[in-house]
This record gives C-alpha cells, structure tokens and sequence, in this order.
C-alpha cells in the first residue's frame, strides 16, 4: 500500500488507523461519523446490542459505548495487517479495495477494547474489562488483567479504539489504498459498518 503525504490538523497527542472501502473516502471531507446500525446480519446487530446492554457503569458515565463510536486501530501496523487479510489477487474485480485513514485523536478520552473478546465464548462484561485508554495502552506491557479468568493476565491480540462521536474532517487523512480489493465483501462489510459519512 503506497503512502501518501497527510496534512491535517494535530490537535491531539495521538494518532490512530481507520479502515474503510474507497468508496467512502468522502469522509475526508464530510467528516466520519458513529453508524448505531453496524453489522449486516441480524446475528452480528444483536451481539452489538448485547455489548452494549454490558456496559459497566463508569463507562457509561463517560459516555464510552460502541454504538457511538468510530473504530480504529493503534498502530498503522495493525492497520496494514487487517488490510493484508482480507484483500487478495483472487478477489472479484466487482469488489471494492480498502483504505486507511489516520486519525488524530484524543488518548485520554478515547478507549482500546479487545475485540477478540467481542463475541468468541466470552461475555460482554469479559469484552468491557479489558477497556482502557489510549494514553493507558501506549504504555509497556499492553496487557489486561480480567478477574477470575485463567490465566488472569492477557496481552492485546487485536486492540480495537473506539473514538466517540463525530470525527471532523480536519482531523482525518487519507494514509493509501489496498493494492488488491476484498476477498469477502459481505462479511468485510460487518466490520467496515462502524462508521459512516455525515451526509449519505
């Protein structure tokens, strides 16, 4: 994926990744914006609502919640590698490639979860303990600790940051496009639906 020169305001002390389908790439002008219906089936809408039903109350108090939120990733490595796995030569030329946005963003109000824990025999009381903040997780080791889980110490396999509320535009810029465009682009689409133009 060849990189682009970024340019936009650095408000904030962070940066995190953004992947979309390039056909949303108008988001760089209109700015991204929380999708409470994610997720394309009916399974996937449900585990969203059970998730958020979870919520512990401090977070709640801070108004950390999925549905509100845009997803991203920490690094440009996780970024690149959601890219990797999900794109190939062998995929139809009637689907879409992928794009990673940076965004600027707040470490101190914005919170990493686990995703691996979304789902995959785990509760979503499980999912919201392993919520920290960004500022938190840049920290050394990024691992979690869920009380009464064997073993109780867990390292971050696929951190996700939930950044809360509309994102403007001068805060997102376009890092470069997928060479190969999606293998799956129904099942691609449940994790792409977390975020949405403000004008559609």
């Amino acid at each position: 994926m060849p990189e682009k020169a970024m340019s936009y305001e650095t408000e904030f002390s962070d940066t995190v990744y953004h992947v979309t389908l390039e056909s949303r790439l108008a988001c760089l002008e209109e700015g991204l914006f929380p999708n409470p219906d994610r997720g394309v089936t009916p399974e996937w809408r449900l585990l969203e609502r059970r998730l958020e039903a979870g919520r512990p109350a401090e977070l709640q108090a801070k108004d950390v919640s999925r549905l509100g939120s845009v997803f991203a990733w920490p690094t440009l490595e996780h970024a690149e590698k959601d890219v990797q796995i999900t794109t190939g030569s062998e995929a139809s030329n009637d689907n879409e490639r992928l794009a990673i946005i940076a965004i600027n963003a707040d470490p101190t109000v914005s919170y990493v979860c686990e995703a691996f824990c979304c789902g995959n025999g785990c509760s979503p009381e499980e999912y919201w303990e392993t919520a920290v903040t960004l500022n938190a997780f840049r920290g050394s080791p990024h691992k979690f600790t869920v009380p009464g889980r064997i073993p109780r110490t867990f390292i971050y396999q696929e951190p996700e940051v939930l950044l809360s509320g509309f994102i403007d535009p001068s805060r997102l810029a376009l890092v470069g496009c997928s060479r190969h465009r999606v293998r799956d682009q129904e099942r691609r689409a449940n994790r792409l639906a977390s975020s949405r133009p403000l004008k559609i």
